[in-house]
This record gives structure tokens, sequence and C-alpha cells, in this order.
């Protein structure tokens, strides 16, 4: 990299430090747009995460409740290796039924102080 205390501005002709400075604005532009557009990019990606681990899991190993997958987007490796070794999606998709959190109905959610009539 260069410094500008290496450059010799002095014997540089006017028109050449024109042609310099738009060069140098120019580059100053191309990469403020670059980098905006891979913000951009950064931030489309982190919410298409955030919305698929929004899903609900259709499909979850028997053994361990941290392997799920929503059915949507790239299938996980584990799942091949599953089907490798001769397991079903649909194995694991009854697995993800029976082991999925449920919610309780709502007469189970009293207050632990109030009183039942």
């Amino acid at each position: 990299m260069i410094s500008v205390q290496e450059l010799d501005l002095s014997k540089i002709d006017g028109m050449s430090l024109e042609a310099l400075l738009t060069g140098l604005l120019l580059e100053r532009r191309s990469r403020e747009e670059r980098q905006k557009k891979d913000d951009r990019i950064v931030a489309e990606r982190r919410a298409e995460k955030m919305r698929l681990d929004a899903l609900p899991a259709k499909y979850m190993h028997p053994s361990n409740r941290s392997l799920a997958w929503s059915g949507q987007g790239r299938q996980p490796e584990w799942i091949d290796m599953w089907i490798a070794q001769g397991g079903t999606l649909y194995a694991l998709e009854i697995a993800a039924e029976k082991m999925s959190p449920k919610q309780l109905p709502g007469s189970f959610n009293v207050p632990m102080n109030s009183k039942r009539s």
C-alpha cells in the first residue's frame, strides 16, 4: 500500500492531479456501493435464517431433539445419514409430532393462588 507521504504530489501536473482525484472518488463510491450490497445480502440471509428458524419442526431425530428440520430449505446432513442407514422421513415426522412441545389447554393455566368454584 502506498502512503500519501510516499507520493510527491509537487511533481504531478494539475490535469493528472484532477484525474487522480476523480479516480479516487470513483473508487471510493464503488467500494461504498459494494459494501452496501454486501450488507444488504447479509441482512437478507439473516432474515431468511430467522424465518426458517421460526418454523416448527416437521422432522426430528428420535433420540436427539436438537436435530430438527422444518422441511424447508436445504435438507440437513443428519437426515441424509438417517436415510442412508435405512430410516425414513416418515419416521422423523412421527418423532417430531411426538416430541414437539405441546401447549396445555387453557383450563390448566390457572394461577396457583386462585380458588376454583
